[in-house]
């Protein structure tokens, strides 16, 4: 039988992979770090400024469109997945693994630049489209695939990815999460004590946040994959795993 690691055990490996390796983190965060800091500070701007009536409404909707164009999206996106991968190499080997400030920017050069956005393009249509069914079913299936560029880069070390139907790493994730997803998500709301501290400091405090977030869901990701996308297919897995019970 497999035990899997409560929120709390996972909050505790990620403080352990930080040891000693904060300021590297926060480096490699940095993007993220100064969007999250931006949003916070002009959210918290436009509060003020509604409130009180100074500006007009169509100045913060310009604003607020900048911040949310396609473009700004899709870089922040693939950054994002480049420094997960970062973090993941640091859980699995604390002591050599790289938090160098251009291991965000890893996906951008490398092999694995297209196979990543047709995997996260599909990933937003699918969501998108339960999301038209009803909000809640969006968010389910959200989880679900949560786990696709892990699964990837996992699978890249020993499969040639690129002869791999993108959908093959969603359905994967989507059996992966099947009895987890209830996990991730009971972990994601453990940190709304978190979010309201980076919003009562106009951001700041997501300086250790984003950093702290993004390992507790590396840590998530190894401790239910293991080591079973690290096998190669003439490799025997175990497929009768027992599952934590969840929707």
């Amino acid at each position: 039988m497999n035990m899997y690691k409560v929120s709390y055990d996972i909050k505790k490996e990620a403080k352990e992979a930080l040891r000693g390796r904060w300021k590297e983190a926060i480096i490699l965060n940095i993007v993220p770090i100064i969007l999250a800091i931006g949003i916070n500070a002009v959210a918290a701007f436009m509060f003020w400024t509604t409130t009180f009536g100074q500006y007009e409404p169509e100045w913060y909707i310009r604003i607020s469109s900048n911040f949310g164009n396609s473009l700004v999206e899709f870089i922040f996106s693939i950054i994002t997945i480049g420094i997960s991968f970062s973090l993941l190499d640091v859980i699995r080997n604390r002591d050599e693994a790289s938090m160098a400030p251009n291991q965000a920017f890893r996906l951008f050069n490398s092999y694995d630049f297209v196979p990543i956005i047709l995997i996260n393009l599909l990933i937003l249509i699918f969501t998108t489209l339960w999301t038209f069914l009803l909000v809640i079913p969006g968010i389910v299936k959200g989880y679900a695939y949560s786990q696709s560029n892990f699964i990837y880069k996992d699978l890249s070390t020993h499969t040639d990815v690129k002869e791999m139907n993108a959908t093959a790493f969603i359905d994967e994730s989507r059996q992966l999460m099947d009895g987890h997803k209830g996990r991730l998500f009971w972990l994601d709301f453990s940190f709304i004590g978190w979010h309201i501290l980076g919003g009562l400091t106009l951001g700041l405090a997501y300086i250790f946040i984003t950093p702290y977030i993004a390992t507790c869901h590396a840590v998530f990701y190894d401790d239910l994959a293991k080591d079973k996308y690290l096998k190669d297919a003439s490799e025997e897995v175990d497929e009768n795993e027992d599952v934590w019970e969840s929707f």
